[in-house]
């Protein structure tokens, strides 16, 4: 599964804990 950043949209890695690309904190809707 990939996480989408709530922030800028962008697709991250699932263990991912911040965005790749806008440094947002990634949370599990």
């Amino acid at each position: 599964m990939t996480k989408f950043c709530g922030n800028c949209g962008e697709a991250n890695v699932d263990d991912a804990q911040y965005c790749a690309n806008c440094g947002e904190l990634l949370t599990v809707a």
